[in-house]
């Protein structure tokens, strides 16, 4: 009986250090990171392969505060305890969008609605995120309530507003644009580097957000043709919603070993953050790089096979 305990005994030893050793270790990627989105899950990926974090439907406006003066704050604030404990970096996503606000700001309201919004995420969480997209699309989803904001008259003095108020209230955070159809297609990139210059001229921007869903059939050359036209602006830039929408694990592995090393390569680019990736929680069909068993597809085992290399 004695000899059978210790039979258990080491086998069960054993199995934990197979699980143990099989756990990804911290990747260090200097002054860039790979994040990820929050859906609500733990994952040993999180604090290793992704060392940053940014809230998808949480951290926006509409979601916290849907009816005036009553902000729901429990799903951020889930989100910045996990973030502490796994040691991750934050990126605040978004204060405004005008595709998702709140039903009740209208041009009457809509300034002392926005000041009231920023100073209760600064009151909450101030210090605690490094990243901040400010104002989300805005070069195809302007707010209804645009004229009822200082400089919502002109084309784009509301967004110049709003990046003055973020730069007041969020000092300690650099502040990002982010917008999509900026990566393979050029004019979309021309507009946006004239809108950046704006607020570059006045100091308000630390750097350039680039969305990166539907670059499933994009050529690799265009790509690198719109991120150098960025680039020569200076600022960081900064990958911020990809993913690969392939049913065929094939053809997935194939596009993520072509497009991530272009961004991982490029000097001005500071961060890539994968729009989740488990199955069941990422905003499109296929774009998952972890299965609901657990098992990951071939792209994502390339991928951390190149960040272990790429990340020491």
């Amino acid at each position: 009986m004695q000899m059978g305990r210790i039979v258990v005994i080491v086998a069960l030893t054993a199995s934990l250090v197979a699980v143990a050793s099989a756990a990804p270790a911290r990747n260090n990627y200097g002054n860039r990171f790979v994040g990820t989105t929050w859906s609500g899950f733990n994952s040993p990926l999180f604090g290793t392969v992704f060392t940053q974090i940014t809230p998808e439907n949480a951290g926006k406006w509409g979601s916290v505060e849907p009816r005036k003066g009553k902000c729901y704050w429990g799903a951020l604030n889930a989100m910045y305890r996990f973030a502490q404990r796994k040691h991750l970096l934050v990126k605040q996503h978004n204060m405004i969008w005008g595709e998702q606000q709140p039903p009740w700001v209208n041009v009457h309201n809509a300034a002392a609605a926005v000041r009231a919004w920023y100073a209760a995420y600064a009151k909450h969480y101030n210090g605690k995120f490094q990243f901040i997209d400010v104002v989300n699309e805005p070069l195809h989803h302007r707010p209804k309530y645009q004229k009822g904001l200082p400089g919502g008259n002109t084309k784009w003095g509301w967004v110049i507003w709003a990046y003055q108020l973020a730069r007041k209230d969020f000092p300690h955070a650099k502040l990002l644009i982010n917008d999509y159809n900026i990566l393979g297609y050029p004019k979309e990139t021309e507009k946006y580097i004239r809108l950046i210059k704006l607020l570059q001229a006045r100091h308000l921007i630390d750097g350039i957000g680039c969305q990166a869903h539907g670059l499933e059939h994009i050529k690799s050359s265009v790509i690198r043709a719109d991120l150098h036209k960025l680039g020569s602006l200076g600022l960081g830039i900064y990958i911020s919603e990809y993913d690969l929408n392939f049913k065929s694990d094939r053809k997935q592995l194939q596009q993520m070993k072509t497009q991530f090393p272009i961004f991982w390569n490029d000097p001005l680019v500071r961060g890539v953050t994968f729009w989740d990736f488990k199955q069941g929680h990422t905003w499109l069909p296929y774009t998952y790089l972890i299965r609901r068993n657990g098992t990951p597809r071939p792209a994502f085992v390339w991928l951390e096979n190149y960040l272990r290399v790429a990340g020491r």
